[in-house]
C-alpha cells in the first residue's frame, strides 16, 4: 500500500496538478478484492488526499458500460489474473463470479522459461524480462482448434475448421451496424494469418519468426510462441489444478438464472491486455462451443481492450443518475 500511496501522490502533484478536495475519485478494484484493502484505500484518500467522495467499481462492469450494454458476460484477462463477471442490468452477479490467478505475467514468465529451454541465453533480470514481454506481445499466438481434429504445438487441425467457419456467423447485420463504433466481430477483428496450408505451414523452419535483441543478436522464437499463451486455456501445463478461462465462463454462466444464460452467451465481451493475443477470440469461441454445442455464442472484441475500463468509468462518472452513488 505504501507504493500505491506514492504513485497516487505523484499522479496528483505531477500529472493532474489540481486540488484534490475539489474532485471525487472513481477507483477500479480487482474482483473479490478483500474488504480490508478497500478500507485501507478509502482511509488514504479521505485522510491523506482529502477527496470529497470515493467510489469503487470492478473493471469488467466498467468495460461493459463502455460497450453500451447493461447485460453480458465480461472476460477480463489482465496482468496478474483473469476473471469472468456476469452482469445483469448493470449490476454484477457476485455468487457467479469466477477468477483464476493466471494473466499476462504468468504467460511472460512461462515464455521466458521456454526460450531458455530452447537454448536462448537470458539472464533473470527485469530488463530482459521486459524484452521477453515485448516479444510475447508481438509474436505469441494461440492455436485455433478445428472440429476436424486437434494438432500438436505449432500447428492446427484445419481440416474441419474451414468448412465450419463458412457456416458459423458470430452476429447478424443488425448487430454489426449497432456495434460498428466500438467492436468488430471475431472473424474480422482477430486475423488468423494462415495461408492456404493453414497454420501448420507457419511452423516450418523457414517461417519461424525471429526477434532482434538490443545487442544485435537474433532470437528464434519457434514453438514457444504457441505454447506460452496456451496456459490460459490449459493451466495444468504450469502445474495449476484448476480449469482454464473457458471453464470459468462455462461455470460462471451456469451459476446464473436459466432465463439469463442465453443472453450471457450472446454477449461475451473481452477486455484486458492479455486478450490481445492473436486468435484469442476464435480459440475462445471454439472452446465454448465444445462445451455448449447448441448455444448461440457471440464474442465482442473491442479494439482498445486495455482502455475499456477507463472509458466506462469516464462515461459513468459523467451521468446525472450516478451522482447520488458517490
Amino acid at each position: 500500500m505504501k507504493h500505491m500511496t506514492s504513485l497516487w501522490d505523484y499522479v496528483y502533484k505531477e500529472q493532474i496538478n489540481c486540488p484534490m478536495q475539489d474532485h471525487p475519485v472513481l477507483l477500479t478494484e480487482a474482483v473479490h478484492n478483500p474488504i480490508r484493502n478497500r478500507v485501507d484505500t478509502a482511509k488514504i484518500f479521505f485522510e491523506q488526499f482529502n477527496v470529497p467522495a470515493l467510489y469503487f467499481a470492478p473493471p469488467p462492469v466498467l468495460s461493459l458500460y463502455a460497450s453500451g450494454r447493461l447485460t453480458g458476460c465480461v472476460l477480463d484477462c489482465g496482468h496478474g489474473l483473469s476473471s469472468v463477471v456476469p452482469i445483469c442490468e448493470g449490476f454484477a452477479v457476485p455468487h457467479a463470479i469466477q477468477r483464476i490467478d493466471i494473466g499476462g505475467e504468468e504467460i511472460t514468465n512461462y515464455f521466458e522459461f521456454l526460450l531458455r529451454k530452447s537454448g536462448c541465453k537470458l539472464n533473470n533480470t527485469s530488463s530482459e524480462l521486459e524484452i521477453v514481454r515485448k516479444i510475447k506481445e508481438r509474436e505469441c499466438e494461440l492455436q485455433v482448434i478445428g472440429r476436424g481434429g486437434v494438432s500438436g504445438i505449432g500447428g492446427v487441425g484445419v481440416s474441419g475448421y474451414g468448412a465450419d467457419r463458412k457456416k458459423a456467423k458470430f452476429g447478424d447485420e443488425d448487430d454489426q451496424k449497432n456495434n460498428s463504433l466500438f467492436y468488430q466481430y471475431i472473424d474480422e477483428d482477430l486475423n488468423l494469418g494462415d495461408s492456404a496450408g493453414g497454420i501448420g505451414s507457419v511452423s516450418s523452419a523457414a517461417n519461424t519468426p525471429k526477434y532482434k535483441l538490443p545487442d544485435g543478436t537474433e532470437l528464434s522464437i519457434g514453438s514457444a510462441r504457441y505454447r506460452a499463451p496456451e496456459i490460459l486455456f490449459n493451466p495444468s501445463i504450469i502445474g495449476a489444478e484448476y480449469g482454464g478461462i473457458q471453464d470459468c465462463i462455462y461455470n460462471c454462466i451456469n451459476k446464473c438464472d436459466l432465463d439469463l444464460r442465453k443472453d450471457l452467451y450472446k454477449t461475451i465481451v473481452l477486455c484486458g491486455g492479455s486478450s490481445n493475443i492473436k486468435n484469442f477470440g476464435r480459440r475462445l469461441v471454439t472452446e465454448i462451443q465444445g462445451k455448449v454445442p447448441n448455444a448461440k455464442i457471440k464474442v465482442y472484441a473491442p479494439l482498445e481492450r486495455h482502455l475499456t475500463a477507463w472509458i466506462g468509468g469516464s462515461l459513468l462518472s459523467f451521468l446525472e443518475g450516478f451522482r447520488p452513488m458517490w
